[in-house]
């Protein structure tokens, strides 16, 4: 019985790498039919592209990437490249000063890999083993590693001084800086420059038809990147994608030798990557699109979809998407964005060509990753079973939480359970069963290494992009027909662009046509000279609701519903709609006496608004923000409709005053926050509501958000008499 079972959890396994070793040599077909066909030039309803390149200790590789990103095909004035450096580097590196006589004499103690090892974060990578030899071969190591630290500059420093010049360089991209100065990880990072982005686009630059990438500081994306991305957003009679991801390859440097057998694990991990995002990645994404196709019912189609991962090195969300899901979450910055889209429902799509992104720097940093992925799974996992506006999703999200979970319990059990396997069949003494599927399985990882050696040259042949010259092996030349007469020869080696050199039409011995890359004949594109024109509502979304809403600019992308629809859900009909001339508005500010400068630089600043300051009445008293909002909601004036009250640290969009006034139309009776804490359940739930495309979001929480609160006149009159009968009730009795 044991010997059974240990056989069919080996086989099983074994199994089931081959599926997915067809399943990546079905989707390499896929991405590599698409890649061949010609692409045209981002068409006239392109949408804005944004790049974020977080960066921490990238001295060495951010003008790499920035001019990669930057010199991308793509028509002027809609690409958009954002630098996010953070203020951790130099804490970093002051708490490093601080401890430089301890940690100079710990290098010199160590032997020469470990202190390379112990740089490792304090100066950057290429630069860590030739610092550990200079500071250990010192008669002053700790003055000769502060001379070292003080030569690098920090990454902040390096973007300040070369930005302007890549910028000058490509003058059609907007090249962008922004500097983390809290605390956090690359989630917070990202997190900041999204929320930052508003101020940085142009106005036409709509969320709803603006996708933000991402990429490291170690990637080399092809040139065709956003011209494909343009294409599948404006694909004719699909719904545009909330997630695009392009399948980053750990090719960038192929020829390049670690010292150490561990070179030889880090580049059969980096082969077996790329079997991973192809068979997996890929192959996933394109089985939601076929399920998605076959317009099965919906219970059906939410078991079938299988769960995407978001892979963070070229992965593309829609803006409004992303802002409506929460953006990047620690621990993992892509993978809750996949979980979170699947549980979604999300319409997904994946590019065919690559971005190219470095091994791993050694075992360590392998193991790290890892690590770090094993804790983003448990987080996701838990995050799908305990966030409410995940579980909104129902059965999807219960779907989605099940596959994970399995998944997550191999990621942890299988080593384990086929190490056991093995065991029980020796220690039982089955020895020939044990041999044949050794052997079958050492056959399977043979053919498993030809097949993704052939796909890597593959694939690197057809990469259009900059790629260190050093590390690229010397072009042969060889003949391209197999008849005789023909004395045509082109070169195999891969020019600058990536394409081939030379081309002619031989024959199947001919390696351009063995490789199908005919793009030598359309290397310059044409792309038109000015940004295109805002998207018609026939080639987009419609127009936005009348009603301005409460989550940022949704549209209605996915589902194509025409704009003036009846609502979907019964908290989102309003009792009764009024005309906004009928809304007649009173506005207060609620200041301490302390605060009346702030308050009255808010009333200022929306005059509009015609805003009264109301202080605390009792400002010697104890502390307590229910005496001046008290008085506050009974400052009605006379003839309004509606009160509004805001507290002095309110920042206004522009507009506010016509915002509200239409709020308060559409919701003649309602009270309508204007405002939520950003980690609050009503916060999920606007996110949520974004994402589905509703306009309103109810209050979830126990408390109503009061920074800027909308109330009906008589409403807020009534707050005075609750307030007090609620502070007699409280009132201790003597």
């Amino acid at each position: 019985m044991l010997t059974t079972a240990a056989l069919c959890v080996l086989w099983g396994v074994l199994l089931w790498g081959a599926l997915l070793s067809l399943r990546a040599a079905a989707a390499a077909r896929v991405l590599d039919r698409r890649r061949r066909r010609a692409p045209a030039p981002a068409p006239a309803t392109a949408p804005h592209v944004v790049l974020l390149v977080p960066a921490l200790r990238e001295q060495e590789l951010l003008g790499e990437v920035v001019r990669a990103a930057a010199g991308l095909s793509y028509p002027p004035g809609l690409l958009h490249v954002v630098v996010v450096t953070t203020e951790r580097e130099e804490r970093e590196r002051q708490a490093v000063v601080e401890r430089l006589p301890a940690l100079a004499a710990e290098l010199v103690t160590a032997g020469p890999r470990e202190a390379a090892a112990r740089l490792t974060g304090v100066v950057p990578s290429g630069r860590a083993a030739e610092t550990a030899r200079l500071t250990r071969a010192s008669a002053d190591p700790a003055g000769t590693l502060r001379a070292a630290l003080d030569a690098v500059p920090t990454t902040r420093e390096v973007a300040a001084k070369l930005l302007p010049g890549i910028a000058a360089e490509h003058p059609g991209v907007g090249v962008h800086h922004l500097h983390y100065r809290d605390e956090g990880a690359k989630s917070s990072q990202l997190v900041h420059a999204v929320e930052r982005l508003p101020g940085l686009l142009p106005p036409e630059a709509t969320p709803a038809f603006t996708y933000v990438g991402l990429y490291d500081a170690d990637s080399q994306p092809d040139l065709d990147t956003l011209t494909h991305l343009a294409a599948a957003v404006s694909r004719e009679g699909a719904p545009a994608p909330d997630l695009v991801q392009q399948l980053p390859l750990q090719l960038r440097r192929p020829h390049a030798a670690r010292r150490g057998p561990g070179d030889l694990v880090l580049r059969a991990h980096a082969l077996a990557d790329l079997r991973r995002r192809a068979g997996v990645e890929a192959y996933r994404i394109m089985a939601r699109r076929r399920v998605r196709a076959a317009r099965l019912p919906a219970g059906v189609r939410a078991v079938a979809e299988p769960v995407v991962y978001g892979v963070g090195a070229g992965l593309f969300v829609r803006h409004d998407t992303l802002v409506s899901i929460g953006m990047y979450e620690e621990p993992v910055d892509d993978l809750l964005v996949g979980y979170k889209l699947s549980s979604a429902g999300a319409v997904m799509e994946v590019l065919p060509v690559f971005n190219l992104v470095d091994r791993y720097s050694g075992a360590a940093a392998l193991g790290k990753a890892y690590a770090l992925v094993a804790h983003g799974s448990l987080a996701g996992c838990r995050r799908l079973l305990t966030d409410p506006v995940l579980r909104a999703f129902g059965p999807r999200n219960t779907v989605v939480l099940v596959k994970e979970g399995l998944d997550t319990l191999w990621w942890f059990a299988g080593p384990a359970v086929v190490t056991a396997a093995a065991g029980v069949l020796l220690v039982l003494g089955a020895h020939g069963p044990l041999l044949v599927w050794a052997a079958t399985a050492c056959a399977y990882t043979v053919l498993h290494a030809w097949w993704c050696v052939r796909r890597a040259r593959r694939w690197l042949a057809a990469h259009r992009g900059p790629t260190p010259g050093r590390n690229r092996p010397a072009a042969r030349r060889t003949r391209c027909c197999t008849r005789r007469s023909c004395s045509s020869r082109c070169c195999t080696g891969r020019g600058r662009s990536g394409t081939w050199p030379g081309y002619c039409a031989g024959g199947p011995r001919c390696p351009a046509r063995r490789n199908g890359d005919r793009r030598a004949v359309r290397d310059a594109p044409a792309v038109p000279s000015a940004p295109p024109a805002r998207p018609s509502a026939t080639a987009r979304p419609s127009a936005p609701l009348p009603v301005p809403p409460l989550v940022p600019d949704i549209r209605e992308t996915r589902h194509r519903r025409p704009p003036h629809r009846e609502p979907r859900h019964p908290r989102e009909r309003p009792e009764m709609t009024t005309n906004r001339s009928d809304v007649r508005l009173s506005t207060v500010v609620m200041a301490h006496p302390r605060r009346q400068a702030a308050a009255r630089a808010l009333a200022e600043a929306h005059p509009a608004l015609a805003a009264r300051i109301v202080t605390d009445p009792e400002p010697q008293g104890p502390p307590s923000a229910l005496r001046t909002a008290r008085r506050a909601w009974q400052s009605v004036s006379a003839g309004a409709t509606h009160h509004l009250v805001l507290q002095d640290d309110a920042l206004l969009s522009p507009g506010f005053a016509e915002t509200v006034a239409a709020l308060a139309a559409a919701r003649p009776r309602d009270s309508v926050s204007l405002f939520t804490e950003w980690g609050s359940r009503t916060a999920n739930a606007v996110r949520a509501a974004a994402l589905l495309g509703h306009a309103w979001a109810p209050v979830v929480d126990d408390y109503l958000p009061s920074v800027a609160l909308v109330l009906p006149a008589e409403l807020a009159l009534g707050f005075e008499e609750y307030a007090a009968a609620k502070a007699a009730r409280t009132r201790p009795t003597t």
